[in-house]
């Protein structure tokens, strides 16, 4: 596990995340912020739509890992 630092809603929050870990499993799992649903697994439904700087963005498919390197 590794610790990662997560604006959101405009407060940083540090939580320990797998490696494999994707945006939507950090946000309802690390942080039990359950409005984001997870529907196809693939990003294709839009269930899991975040916002992010503004644009929104697809999260169940992209890793939190690309997330940060991005």
């Amino acid at each position: 596990m590794e610790i990662v630092k997560l604006n959101v809603n405009g407060c940083v929050r540090e939580i320990p995340v797998e490696h494999n870990w994707t945006l939507l499993r950090a946000l309802r799992e690390g942080l039990g912020l359950t409005g984001t649903k997870c529907g196809c697994e693939t990003g294709d439904c839009g269930a899991c739509m975040v916002i992010i700087d503004g644009e929104a963005v697809r999260e169940s498919a992209r890793r939190l890992r690309e997330e940060a390197e991005a």
